[in-house]
């Protein structure tokens, strides 16, 4: 179903309340590929993309390189610390 957001943004679709992205992006904690558990609009911002990805279990505390992928696309690298 088509969305019917006036937000500037990228392919989406509605999912109840949500607007999710057509295309699922391709996330990794390091050298681990995570599953996005949402990837969509982020909710009362317009044209605001988050991500959510659960740090997989056994991951050692530290600074650890986050990169997300979509269609090709890849974005910059960012430190985040996984406690």
């Amino acid at each position: 179903m088509p969305s019917r957001s006036t937000a500037p943004a990228g392919p989406h679709q509605d999912r109840g309340s949500f607007q999710e992205t057509v295309l699922t992006p391709t996330v990794f904690i390091g050298a681990t590929p995570v599953q996005p558990i949402y990837s969509g609009l982020a909710p009362g911002s317009l044209g605001l993309y988050q991500v959510n990805v659960q740090v997989p279990a056994g991951l050692a505390p530290g600074i650890e390189l986050l990169l997300m992928s979509v269609d090709g696309a890849h974005s910059n690298q960012v430190n985040i610390e996984v406690q």
